[in-house]
């Protein structure tokens, strides 16, 4: 789900996984919380949510990252 998220230019919040940690760079593609801390998720989801410019420009982040890693 992430790779499809950053392909389509959403900004992102996920655990960090080894597979997450491979795709997003933390504070620039996306945000990379500790598995388990609910206010990590909820600090990060609520940037987003109370910044469009800051959602834009991680979306716009992620989507040039996923076409350096997959053909877009």
């Amino acid at each position: 789900a992430i790779a499809e998220s950053m392909a389509s230019g959403k900004a992102i919040v996920a655990t960090k996984t080894v597979g997450a940690e491979e795709l997003l760079i933390d504070n620039e593609t996306g945000k990379l919380v500790s598995i388990g801390n609910v206010e990590q998720i909820a600090e990060a989801v609520g940037q987003f949510l109370n910044d469009e410019n800051l959602r834009r420009k991680f979306g716009e982040n992620a989507r040039g990252r996923a076409k350096e890693f997959f053909s877009l």
